[in-house]
Parts: C-alpha cells; structure tokens; sequence
C-alpha cells in the first residue's frame, strides 16, 4: 500500500472507510449464513449424538461472535473519527 504524499503512515482517512465497513457486512454475512447452517444441520441430527453436541456447540460460539459486532462497529466508527480529528489538527498545524 503507497502512501500518498499528504497521508503519514497511521493517519485514518475517509477513503478508508469503506473497505473497512464492507469488511464488516461480510463479516456478518458469513456468520449469518454459517449459523443459518448450522441450524438445518441440528434439526436433522439425533438428539445427544457427538454430531449434535458438535453443531451446538458450533452455533453457540457463532452465537457469541455475532454479539461482538455493535461493539466491533462502535469502535471503527470511534477510530475513524478520532482519526480524522487528529489528521484535522495535524494538518492545521502544520501550514503555521
């Protein structure tokens, strides 16, 4: 990745959200559809078998994973915008 002239290595910029939210949508979609999976496969399994267990066990730890990402969201929104405003101030400071 080159770094333009006017960005410092770090430096957040509006052109990086959305690679960054897109990342995020697919994220989402993937754990969607792997739970959604896992979903017909239990209905399918007998009841108590190591299969069953296993694919409970599986939707349960997508389960957790799913309920990271509000807070995996809140936290790009936080670092894009504290990176925009330390870019604002260092690049106002700098024309003095």
């Amino acid at each position: 990745m080159r770094l333009s002239p006017m960005r410092k290595k770090g430096q957040v910029t509006l052109d990086q959200i959305v690679p960054i939210v897109l990342t995020l949508v697919v994220a989402g979609i993937v754990v969607g559809a792997g739970a959604l999976v896992l979903g017909k496969f239990a209905d399918k399994l007998t009841a108590g078998s190591v299969e069953d267990q296993a694919t409970r066990n599986a939707s349960d730890g997508i389960k957790e994973l799913a309920s990271f990402f509000p807070t995996i969201g809140i936290i790009i929104a936080a670092v894009i915008i504290i990176g925009l405003v330390v870019g604002a101030f260092a690049a106002a400071g700098g024309r003095r």
